[in-house]
């Protein structure tokens, strides 16, 4: 809106145009004027309208300024940023895709065009980023005894999870969830749904171990495709009652880009505790098994046992590809969010996650009260495939970092151990960066060669929630403190974060001490 802004500034009967045109003060109030509204008592967009498909709403109600539509060549030339994906080396010097956020300078009317191809979808996967971490959020709240919640993720080479499953001295009445950061270290650096199984074979060992026998495993993954999300991913799925002797295995995807939480600050806690080891000489750190036997000696404890009981550590040498688990194509995979096992071969699926009314809580999906919103359950008969080979589909997740989103004007959140001091924030002045030679910034702070940095200034504290720019003072920083970024909060001198993000941050801070 900062281009509406400056047309509008310079035309003689702004009130009039300003009526007509709008400045919105947040995405929100932009998508608000694409739907229809919600209606009374109602928390959420019509389906319809979110997927575009409601006659009396859609983006032709967002109007556009002649000047916002202009492309010739006396147009005005602005610089804008959008995401893309590039080709990157990665380790080992090969190259693939991945999304980051590109530099663009062209006419107004191309970035307004763009935006209106974005607001297009944008909406409906903002609805679905949010339900989806709605509901995880719900089945927390309600674990059932003898349930487990295991929320998957990849760490570079080696593989955790979170567990959440119901305590020894649990009643109805009291529950007591206990949560554990379970992670599978392995030199297999072939990430596909071979080694998840692996992985659900572990934790079942575990779990077993300590004499959890768990009714029904919740799985919350990212979409990565072959990972968690091909055709095989879901095949293995169908099969988990035969395979671990769970009455129902559960698993829910996350929307794309939107997997990013306590999980990743646990897998960076543990690799961070690594570095600084090696760098300090307390240890050699060559091979997987090292970093297993180091984190398995060390890092078992955590500081705060409310926020996580233990650390738990195995090694997986070989992963067994060897097994017919190979399935023919699933319709529409990419549009699901939850797939439910219940009989071997069989799954259960549907558009979106429900554990937010009674039916989906006591395991009856196929009278979900918020149908309207998750779509009906559909049963597919899973079958398998002879002889196919496998081609790895790499998804928006696959190896997506959260500093990947910094670009210049990005709020960033930082983690730190100074004591009375939750976390420091920074508006950030570039995107991360590479240091051809040692630096020292204008706080003292030293950076060698080679570290991976971001620039830009502090934030002083001046409230509970509120915030202040401290200019003149450069500082840089390394990626590895990052905890938090977001680019939908205006790094002005003054800022005023809401209780939801702030609480988001001091999560994460909490996952990245214990």
């Amino acid at each position: 809106m900062k281009q509406r802004k400056l047309i509008l500034e310079s035309t003689h009967d702004r009130a009039i145009v300003e009526a007509r045109y709008p400045i919105f003060k947040s995405q929100a109030d932009m998508f608000a004027e694409t739907l229809c509204p919600k209606g009374t008592n109602k928390e959420h967009y019509k389906t319809e309208c979110l997927n575009r498909k409601c006659q009396n709403c859609g983006v032709a109600n967002l109007l556009l300024m002649p000047e916002e539509n202009d492309t010739t060549d006396e147009a005005i030339e602005v610089t804008w940023e959008k995401f893309e994906y590039v080709n990157v080396c990665t380790k080992g010097n090969l190259e693939r895709k991945k999304l980051m956020p590109v530099k663009k300078t062209t006419k107004i009317g191309t970035l307004f065009k763009f935006l209106l191809e974005l607001l297009s979808t944008f909406p409906s996967h903002q609805f679905r980023a949010a339900w989806q971490n709605q509901q995880l959020k719900a089945i927390i709240s309600n674990l059932s005894a003898n349930d487990c919640i295991c929320i998957h993720d990849f760490s570079e080479n080696f593989r955790h999870a979170v567990l959440e499953y119901d305590g020894k001295d649990s009643t109805t009445e009291n529950p007591n969830i206990i949560k554990e950061h379970f992670f599978v270290v392995s030199n297999d650096d072939k990430h596909d749904h071979h080694f998840v199984h692996e992985v659900q074979i572990k934790i079942k060992e575990y779990l077993n171990s300590i004499s959890y026998n768990v009714s029904t495993m919740h799985e919350y993954t990212d979409g990565c495709q072959c990972q968690y999300k091909s055709r095989h991913c879901m095949g293995d799925v169908s099969n988990g009652q035969q395979d671990f002797g769970y009455d129902r295995l559960i698993r829910n995807y996350f929307e794309t880009s939107h997997a990013k939480g306590p999980q990743d600050a646990a897998g960076g806690y543990v690799k961070r505790q690594a570095d600084l080891a090696i760098l300090r000489r307390k240890a050699t750190i060559q091979t997987a098994h090292d970093f297993y036997k180091f984190a398995n000696e060390n890092l078992q404890e955590t500081r705060d046992s409310s926020v996580c009981l233990r650390r738990v550590f195995r090694f997986i040498d070989n992963i067994d590809r060897n097994r017919d688990r190979y399935f023919k194509s699933i319709p529409q995979n990419r549009n699901i969010h939850q797939i439910i096992s219940e009989r071997e071969g069989l799954l259960s699926v549907r558009n979106l996650s429900c554990y937010s009314c009674d039916s989906c809580l006591l395991n009856m999906a196929h009278s979900c009260q918020h149908t309207e919103l998750v779509g009906l359950v559909k049963n597919i008969q899973t079958e398998k495939e002879r002889g196919c080979a496998i081609v790895e589909d790499i998804s928006p997740d696959d190896d997506f970092e959260v500093v990947d989103m910094i670009r210049k004007g990005s709020l960033v959140a930082l983690y730190t151990d100074d004591e009375g001091e939750d976390f420091y924030l920074m508006k950030a002045g570039s995107c991360q960066e590479k240091l051809k030679s040692s630096e020292t910034d204008d706080w003292q702070g030293q950076y060698p060669e080679g570290t991976t940095v971001i620039r830009g200034l502090y934030y002083r504290k001046t409230g509970p929630l509120s915030y202040s720019l401290i200019k003149r003072k450069n500082v840089i920083v390394s990626v590895k403190s990052v905890l938090y970024v977001t680019n939908d909060i205006l790094t002005d001198s003054v800022i005023d974060l809401s209780l939801a993000i702030h609480e988001e941050i001091i999560g994460l801070a909490e996952q990245s001490s214990l």
